[in-house]
């Protein structure tokens, strides 16, 4: 038996627990809707993540097979759909938190790989990866970058190169200001 993308809708609108912590610790508190129709398409479940002072809205969708490209630029397409209502919610009615303006991205799918991967953490996407032989056995886990490590050192080295010399140099004159300042 094939699984579908709405069996996994199905299981996970039932128990939004399944899904790990999306946000320091923090999962689904609730569904808002599910294929929530947005300008720029459907969105397959809209759930809010309760961090006690603020709420964030997050936006879930799902793939039945492997996470590509499209699937990220799909999610941010409906972020960016949520976070303007979010903007007209706070320019009409008051201003909102940063918080409780934040819209946080999640893609589900039954694979990823490294160069996707590397796409949706440019993107902000929280990505997880699925088993499951039927819907109701459905089990999710939270894709890990294998070479953090590695590539935060190549972050730390390419930090030196001259094209980002403006920025060494702001950062420089920042912290010299605090310390006068300070004395």
């Amino acid at each position: 038996m094939s699984i579908r993308e709405r069996d996994i809708e199905d299981v996970l609108y039932s128990r939004p627990h399944l899904i790990p912590d999306i946000y320091i610790g923090i999962g689904i508190a609730k569904w808002l809707a599910r294929q929530y129709s947005v300008p720029s398409g459907r969105i397959d479940l809209l759930g809010l993540v309760d961090c006690g002072a603020w709420k964030s809205p997050v936006v879930v969708e799902l793939k039945r097979g492997p996470i590509d490209d499209h699937a990220l630029t799909q999610v941010c397409r409906y972020a960016g759909d949520i976070a303007n209502i979010i903007e007209i919610i706070s320019n009409t009615y008051g201003v909102l938190s940063v918080g409780d303006a934040r819209v946080l991205k999640v893609v589900i799918g039954q694979s990823i790989d490294h160069k996707t991967h590397l796409a949706a953490d440019g993107m902000g996407v929280i990505v997880f990866t699925y088993s499951a032989a039927q819907p109701d056995k459905l089990a999710l886990t939270s894709v890990e970058e294998r070479n953090t490590t590695q590539r935060w050192g190549s972050y730390e080295q390419l930090s030196q190169d001259s094209p980002f010399e403006y920025w060494v140099k702001q950062a420089r004159a920042e912290i010299a200001k605090l310390f006068r300042g300070a004395a």
